[in-house]
């Protein structure tokens, strides 16, 4: 079970949220998820990294626990399940930046960076694998 798609009129809901919230129409539509066994919910897609339609398109994952903050294998889960081998960072700002809208949502964010790519597949590839 895990994360799966949720029905299709909820996905219809949620664009019509995100139109009345000012979502640009140009952007591809969000997906709805939900992971009814850990009771998380999630919404997924492509929006501008800088917030310009000029800027480039990368894929955003907000997690939701329903009765706390997710943890870090809910959303290792939520990333490999909604968007397998994309991948993504979990962006921490200077706390005078931090907008909480929710109190229990985190976010992920593709990144492109080909630094922490590189780091991270060094990193793999110098561990031992267990026998």
């Amino acid at each position: 079970m895990g994360w799966e798609r949720a029905p299709a009129a909820d996905q219809k809901r949620l664009q019509t949220l995100m139109r009345q919230q000012g979502r640009p129409p140009d952007l591809p539509p969000l997906e709805f998820w939900v992971n009814d066994l850990e009771d998380l919910q999630s919404f997924a897609g492509r929006e501008n990294a800088g917030g310009r339609p000029t800027d480039p398109l990368r894929w955003h994952i907000s997690v939701r626990g329903m009765s706390g903050v997710p943890t870090w294998e809910q959303m290792v889960e939520a990333a490999h399940a909604i968007r397998p081998g994309v991948f993504f960072v979990v962006m921490v700002p200077p706390r005078s930046w931090w907008m909480n809208v929710h109190p229990h949502v985190l976010h992920l964010w593709e990144t492109t960076d080909q630094f922490l790519i590189e780091e991270a597949r060094a990193n793999a590839q110098s561990q031992a694998v267990p026998t």
